[in-house]
């Protein structure tokens, strides 16, 4: 089976004028605006996207890219991550 590349999606949705988010900043690895809106808005920690996912979960599945911004999310509140199976390893 093929396993999916997410931020290549990603990527190409932002470039056919798709908004970004805070979600796709998480996954993108973008720590700056992460952090920005966290520190505007803390209750965003336990915010759900589009699709019913947490920040973690975004940051998690952007893979080596968004390890920061992960970290950062950690350090704010503990999760327990679990794996997740169409991630390429």
């Amino acid at each position: 089976p093929t396993l999916i590349n997410i931020r290549d999606i990603v990527k190409w949705l932002l470039a056919q004028g798709a908004r970004p988010n805070l979600f796709c900043a998480a996954m993108m690895g973008q720590l700056a605006v992460v952090k920005s809106m966290l520190e505007f808005e803390p209750k965003l920690i336990d915010a759900k996207g589009p699709h019913g996912f947490s920040l973690h979960f975004h940051a998690q599945v952007g893979a080596d890219k968004s390890k920061p911004v992960l970290a950062y999310l950690q350090s704010v509140k503990q999760v327990e991550l679990r794996p997740i199976p169409f991630l390429r390893k």
